[in-house]
Order: structure tokens, then C-alpha cells, then sequence
């Protein structure tokens, strides 16, 4: 399988180191350090966010969607629309940054479209018997929403809008898409029954058509809350004794779906003084946390390779997880001494993941050497590396979705 996810993943890492290190140098002006008055602070933030969300999260979640759906479906993709919808992402998402101009959101735009339809027109083979159908419309929908954002970019909306119809909208929705087909095998758990992951659909929906209206927002809140506390009741994002997993990655499921529900509750429940802390929790503490884990465990699967830095597995979570908090209650004004190291943590886990990623990806392992590697997706008895079982590529995309 052509390795469709590398440039997309190589220049998202380049993306978040960059974006944390703006977020890390904002940290001394945010709590008032002496000497940070002069700092560039509207420079700094018109660059962070866009870094973070564009640059690295959308970027990085394209290449992962384009390489599964490659494993999943023997998918292949016009390497010329590949290139260009990662060179329009990476030119509009700089630009915007560095020198903002009208054209930068249009070739975002139309980045977002040539992803949108490279993955809407695979389907399974015809007989495919596939399962737990509801989670591929969480990603129509997350995929909606991107263009719905991107558009409202082009429109001249406020980027902290556009952000967070990212992030609530495309990659909320592509992450627990993509959990509910994968997440209940890796813990030992039954799927949450279809009715409950269809009302979830519905409740995040109808909380991002809500945040259109100021006078809604209470009501967009409590959507996503009962969704939230409705998916982790349903899907137990902890393991099942015993775990076919031999390390932290359930750990991360852990702490990602719990700064989900947390995320939730923040924005019904919490004072105004908390927004930056609430988008933070959900940002670094969902978002974030659910990335680095997954893509510790699916780059060494796509790589067909052994991971590059193993013990960057659990030394990004023991970092993250404290730095996480510290930066989520320090901005909250709940330990306000501790918001300048968490911030530093969050700078330093993200940095190991970036190096474990690439120790991974630019290794000159052979396919023979991580024959064991298993695609979360395909069950026990699949392995990297195994042939294909009696019936070929319709059996297996039975077995796949």
C-alpha cells in the first residue's frame, strides 16, 4: 500500500512544533511577566491557532483518513490531487499567519474540497456486509462541517469562529467516528448500540446548528454535554480486564474522552472567566491527547514498521497528562502558578511525539521487520504481513468495516 499518509503527516509535525512554540512564548505575557509587555502578542495568536488547527490537526487527520481508506478499501488517489490539496492547505495556512490576504482562506477552500471528495467517492465493494454503519456518518458530517468552516473563512468570519467549527465540527466528528468503529475492539468492549451512537450524531449536530446564535449557546452546550456523557457511558473508554493492548494506548482513550466530557460540562456550566481554559481542555486535552495517542499506534501500522522511539508511548503520556491539567487550571485561575509549566509539559510531549513520529516514518526498517504490527481495525487474527484469507479483498473489507 502506497504510503499516502507521510507527507501529510511530515509537514504537520513541522506545523505543531511551530504552533507550540508560539503557544509556549505567549505563556510569560499571559500571566503578566515583566519584560513580556512588548510581546507581539496579535502576531503570535493570528499565527498559533492556525498553526495548531490548520497546520497540524486538519493536515494530519487528512493523511491519516487518506492512508485508511487506502488499507480499508483499496482506495487509491491521483498523486497529483494529493499534492495539491496538501500544498494548498500548508500556502493558505502560512499565509494567513504571515502575511494575511484574501486569497489564503480560498485555497484553503479549495483544499478542503479536493479532500472531501477524494474521500466521499469510495465505497465498499458491492456485497460487502459491513458493520456498525452509524460511524461513517460522523465523518459526513465532520466532513460537512470543514467545508462549512472553511467557508465561512473565505466569508471574512472571525478566525476563533472558524477554529471552532473546526474543531467541534470536523475533528470532534472524525474522532469519535472513528472511535466507535475501532475503539470498543481495542478495549475488550461491545459497540455502543447504533440507536445511541445515531442520537450522539444528532445531539453534536444540533449543538454546532446552535452556536449560530448567541442567545443558543447554553442550549449548544447542553447538547454536547449529554452527548458526551452519553457516548462515555455507552462506550466504557477504559479497558476491559484484560486488555489486548500491552501498553498506555487506553490511557490516552481515558483522558481524551474525560477532557471531552469535561470540555462539555465547562461550556454549560462554567463561569465566562474559563472560555480559554473550556477551549484548551477541549483543544488539548480531547483533541490533542486522542491524536498523539492514535497516531502512536497507527504510523508504525501503516509504516509496517516497529515504532521508531518506544518508550516516547508512555513518556508523551506521564508529560501530557500533567501538562494538560496544569495549563487547563492555571488559565482557569484554579492554580494559576502551575499555568507556565503545564504549558512547558504540553511544549515538551508534543515534541517527543513529533520525534517519535519521525523516528518512525524516516527509519530504513524492512516490511519483515514488524510483521506483527496489527491494523486496529482488522481484528485478532489480522496481521501485517499475513496473506490475504480465502475470498480476497471482499472478505477482508468485510472484516475491516
Amino acid at each position: 500500500m502506497r504510503s499516502l499518509h507521510r507527507p501529510f503527516l511530515s509537514v504537520s509535525l513541522a506545523f505543531v512544533l511551530l504552533g507550540s512554540l508560539l503557544g509556549l512564548l505567549m505563556l510569560p505575557f499571559l500571566a503578566h511577566w515583566k519584560g513580556w509587555e512588548a510581546f507581539d502578542w496579535m502576531g503570535a495568536l493570528r499565527a498559533h491557532g492556525p498553526f495548531q488547527v490548520f497546520g497540524f490537526a486538519v493536515l494530519f487527520t487528512m493523511g491519516i483518513a487518506y492512508q485508511m481508506l487506502g488499507e480499508l478499501l483499496q482506495a487509491r488517489h491521483s498523486p497529483g490531487s494529493l499534492r495539491v490539496c496538501l500544498a494548498l492547505m500548508t500556502l493558505g495556512t502560512l499565509g494567513q499567519a504571515c502575511w494575511p490576504q484574501r486569497l489564503w482562506p480560498w485555497c484553503q477552500l479549495l483544499s478542503g474540497l479536493i479532500f472531501v471528495a477524494g474521500v466521499a467517492k469510495h465505497r465498499p465493494p458491492t456485497g460487502t456486509v459491513r458493520r456498525n454503519l452509524a460511524h461513517s456518518h460522523f465523518l459526513r458530517w465532520g466532513s460537512l462541517w470543514l467545508l462549512v468552516a472553511l467557508l465561512l473563512n473565505v466569508l471574512g468570519a472571525p478566525i476563533a469562529r472558524v477554529l471552532e467549527l473546526v474543531l467541534w465540527g470536523f475533528l470532534s466528528l472524525y474522532i469519535l467516528g472513528v472511535g466507535l468503529r475501532i475503539h470498543p475492539a481495542m478495549l475488550n468492549r461491545s459497540t455502543p448500540p447504533e440507536v445511541v451512537q445515531w442520537l450522539v450524531l444528532l445531539l453534536w449536530n444540533l449543538g454546532l446548528l446552535a452556536t449560530f446564535s448567541a442567545q443558543l449557546e447554553v442550549a449548544a452546550a447542553l447538547c454536547w454535554s449529554a452527548a458526551s456523557l452519553l457516548l462515555v457511558a455507552f462506550l466504557r473508554p477504559w479497558p476491559a480486564s484484560p486488555s489486548k493492548l500491552d501498553w498506555p494506548l487506553t490511557r490516552y482513550f481515558s483522558w481524551s474522552y474525560g477532557w471531552l466530557v469535561a470540555s462539555c460540562l465547562g461550556r454549560l456550566l462554567g463561569p465566562d472567566h474559563w472560555a480559554g481554559a473550556i477551549k484548551h481542555a477541549h483543544a488539548s486535552g480531547f483533541v490533542l491527547m486522542m491524536m498523539v495517542g492514535m497516531g502512536l499506534r497507527l504510523v508504525p501500522a501503516f509504516e509496517r514498521k516497529q515504532p521508531g522511539w518506544p518508550a516516547a508511548r508512555h513518556l508523551c503520556l506521564w508529560i501530557m497528562v500533567p501538562g494538560t491539567l496544569f495549563r487547563v487550571l492555571g488559565q482557569a485561575g484554579i492554580l494559576p502558578r502551575l499555568f507556565i509549566l503545564g504549558g512547558t509539559l504540553q511544549f515538551m510531549g508534543l515534541l517527543c511525539f513529533a520525534i517519535a513520529t519521525a523516528a518512525t516514518l524516516f527509519s530504513q526498517q524492512t516490511a519483515q521487520n514488524a510483521a506483527c504490527i496489527s491494523l486496529p481495525w482488522a481484528g485478532p487474527a489480522r496481521r501485517l504481513g499475513e496473506a490475504v484469507p480465502p475470498g480476497g479483498p471482499r472478505i477482508m473489507a468485510e472484516q475491516k468495516l
